[in-house]
């Protein structure tokens, strides 16, 4: 699960109006140890965020860099389901262990 989706999961109806943070590293050993990974919301968890009500994230990119994602600018998907939550789906064997719903993707319910 990513870290947004187990987040709005915790948080429920209070995420409605909050801002994030995001910070994301390399766990690996060696060279590239604690060096910073793009933190950027993937498509799939913006529609999530977006849906919740969450009104701005605020990720690290791969410089290290503080970005900013308004709500208005995160991505919303539409179909029923898309091809992106399909897949994800798919992977996580229709429901992403019981923790979603596929009726949560459907934007305009």
């Amino acid at each position: 699960m990513h870290a947004e989706m187990d987040l709005l999961r915790k948080l429920g109806p209070k995420s409605n109006g909050s801002k994030i943070f995001i910070y994301r590293f390399n766990n690996a050993a060696g060279k590239e140890s604690r060096q910073n990974k793009n933190g950027k919301p993937c498509l799939l968890c913006q529609h999530c965020l977006k849906s919740a009500g969450v009104s701005r994230v605020h990720y690290v990119d791969n410089a290290g860099e503080v970005r900013t994602l308004k709500n208005r600018d995160m991505v919303e998907l539409i179909g029923a389901p898309s091809k992106i939550t399909e897949r994800f789906l798919d992977r996580f064997e229709g429901n992403h262990h019981g923790k979603f719903d596929p009726e949560f993707f459907v934007v305009g319910r």
